[in-house]
């Protein structure tokens, strides 16, 4: 029962937890800011480009929201995958 408890609540568990919550305010930040500098700075930028990388975002966020509610364990792994798929798609917007 203890090992239940322990694997529940590991610390990878909770970065990891965090990451996906960190994830949406990131995603409503980079949409915010594409539609501030496009409507209202008048930038011209690849909107359906952004929009894809977003939607991708988004995507694997989901993903990684219903696996972590049924992963029995979250690994070290696991979290330096989420960090690396996040620097991907940050690069991907820039």
């Amino acid at each position: 029962m203890a090992d239940l408890v322990s694997s529940a609540l590991s610390a990878e568990r909770i970065q990891f937890g965090w990451l996906v919550r960190l994830r949406w305010v990131s995603l409503a930040g980079q949409a915010l800011i594409v539609a501030v500098s496009a409507e209202i700075l008048g930038f011209d930028m690849p909107l359906a480009a952004l929009a894809v990388v977003m939607g991708v975002e988004a995507l694997v966020n989901v993903g990684a929201g219903a696996w972590l509610r049924r992963a029995p364990e979250v690994r070290a792994i696991h979290v330096a995958g989420a960090i690396a798929a996040d620097l991907l798609l940050f690069a991907a917007l820039l």
